[in-house]
């Protein structure tokens, strides 16, 4: 039986619309705005406009870079050295948000633990803070941390403005501090967390702080001796582009950084212990940004050691706390350097106290 014309019309319908779909995929679908993947098929993750793949994987780490020069050369040590452009490291976060207090036990139930809880029927977001605790049995877990102090004001917490007249924030240090800036900026933050199931990090703690532009990227000696005012400001300074900005990094987000770190076996073995000194400078000095490979886990460098680096997050009415233990502090087996939470004054530079940033996008 003869296939008549109707057959061969269509069979060419069929392949102008399989060309269509070919089309509208390249076009929209496969753009460099969407998600991108080293594999296509095994994992995706989120490259904001302007930046570029150097390597890594979501387990090991993926690390981006603002220079195209850059793209897929790799993570290697040496290689990290001689990159140009400003790298960051993708953090990925699941359950970010929760709704309500109640839900908070029950998302640590499941080993889930979201970075911020949505206020009161409004649209802005409370930091979800976290610290390292032992059940009966001695096991491991991660439990909610507001600090020492009694007082809501004062605990520790996210985002706050910081209210003792001489040493805390002021509208002429930090413009429109006391206008919900610090609850804006936080709001942003969750929404993109939120949106992109994650955030990249600096790879690398600030460096060039008294420079043009601070950056993220190996070598750096210039960081630290700025306060965290002057630190707020300067990190901003990185982008002026409509698509990313680079920001302090919240407490939250080191926590979830912590909390990433902690899941992978190799990664706890070296970071949650008395002694750390095999894998960051305990050296009594400063040293430049990735001095050692050993000081790198999950492609970001000097997490723990070198300097402490100032978070947004607040404790009492004067003082931002800082994270990872720095050069000179000796971490023990109830002050992990993971763990600690330094409380330092925002108008005051340290010799031993930097800042790590993250990207907003």
């Amino acid at each position: 039986m003869k296939r008549g014309r109707g057959y061969s019309s269509l069979l060419y319908i069929s392949f102008i619309l399989l060309v269509v779909v070919v089309i509208i995929y390249n076009v929209f679908g496969n753009s460099s705005s969407k998600y991108k993947s080293k594999t296509e098929l095994e994992e995706k993750f989120l490259i904001p406009k302007g930046f570029y793949y150097v390597g890594g994987t979501v387990e090991s780490g993926i690390v981006i870079s603002d220079n195209k020069e850059d793209e897929n050369k790799g993570t290697d040590y040496d290689t990290a050295k001689d990159l140009i452009g400003n790298q960051f490291v993708w953090v990925p976060v699941n359950n970010c948000t929760v709704k309500n207090a109640s839900e908070i036990s029950t998302e640590l139930a499941l080993d889930n633990y979201p970075i911020a809880l949505k206020n009161n029927g409004n649209d802005d977001y409370i930091g979800l803070l976290y610290k390292l605790a032992f059940k009966d049995n001695r096991e491991p877990y991660f439990k909610q941390f507001k600090g020492q102090s009694q007082n809501d004001e004062e605990q520790n917490r996210e985002p706050a403005i910081l209210t003792l007249s001489k040493y805390g924030d002021s509208e002429d240090l930090i413009l429109n501090s006391t206008k919900g800036l610090y609850q804006d900026s936080f709001n942003k933050m969750i929404n993109s967390v939120k949106k992109n199931k994650g955030f990249y990090v600096s790879r690398y703690e600030i460096g060039n702080l008294h420079g043009d532009k601070p950056v993220s990227k190996a070598n750096q000696s210039d960081i630290s001796n700025m306060c965290w005012i002057d630190g707020y400001k300067q990190i901003k300074t990185m982008y002026n582009s409509k698509n990313v900005s680079a920001e302090m990094l919240w407490g939250c987000q080191y926590d979830a950084i912590m909390i990433w770190m902690y899941n992978s076996d190799d990664v706890r073995e070296k970071y949650f212990v008395e002694n750390t000194d095999s894998v960051c400078n305990r050296s009594k000095n400063i040293m430049p940004t990735a001095n050692s490979e050993s000081y790198g886990q999950k492609n970001i460098y000097d997490l723990i050691g070198n300097v402490y680096e100032f978070t947004q997050e607040a404790a009492y009415r004067s003082s931002r706390i800082c994270r990872g233990g720095s050069y000179d502090y000796e971490s023990t087996s109830s002050a992990n350097n993971m763990l600690i939470r330094e409380q330092r004054g925002i108008t005051n530079g340290y010799p031993n106290v930097g800042f790590r940033a993250y990207l907003l996008f």
